[in-house]
């Protein structure tokens, strides 16, 4: 009995130690891409819907992610130099920026979305701030160039962006 509850043992753990050098063979690629393409301008927003850009420029003085929370919920983890966006159906929604850390630094903004529009959000986080702010698209459209897409993380929040209706002819 005691002979093949050993052998057993001895089964169990040959098998755990061959799946875990199969996952991690050399063939594998376990690059997962952080960051995509270079912001373009948003060409519409459907009627029914509030687009929201946000971004963190790339000279923040913090290392790390800073986290995004809508109403609560996790959105997106930003990279310096990154933005994400989502389209949210119009209402008054709150945006929370976390910091990771020792110091759990947190700052909130409310914003009443309105329909058919996008809104641009700038996180803020100096060496001792941080803060999350509207920004004109004026001001949105000549920062975002330098910034990348945030890929490795997703929203619980964000609803599909529908397609823009084209404009009608006569």
């Amino acid at each position: 009995m005691v002979k093949n509850l050993g052998f057993l043992l001895l089964c169990m753990c040959s098998t755990a130690v061959f799946a875990q050098t199969q996952a991690a063979s050399p063939s594998a690629d376990p690059r997962t891409e952080i960051l995509g393409d270079n912001y373009q301008p948003i060409s519409g927003v459907a009627a029914t819907q509030s687009h929201i850009v946000v971004y963190r420029l790339a000279d923040s003085q913090l290392p790390g992610v800073t986290t995004v929370l809508v109403n609560g919920s996790y959105h997106a983890s930003l990279l310096k130099g990154a933005w994400t966006d989502l389209c949210l159906s119009p209402a008054s929604v709150q945006f929370t920026l976390r910091r990771p850390g020792a110091s759990q630094r947190t700052a909130a903004l409310p914003v009443s979305l309105k329909a058919g529009r996008t809104h641009y959000l700038q996180v803020v986080d100096g060496a001792d701030a941080l803060a999350l702010q509207t920004v004109s698209a004026e001001q949105a459209e000549r920062e975002l160039p330098n910034t990348r897409k945030q890929l490795h993380t997703l929203s619980r929040v964000a609803q599909t962006c529908e397609p823009v209706a084209p404009a009608a002819t006569n």
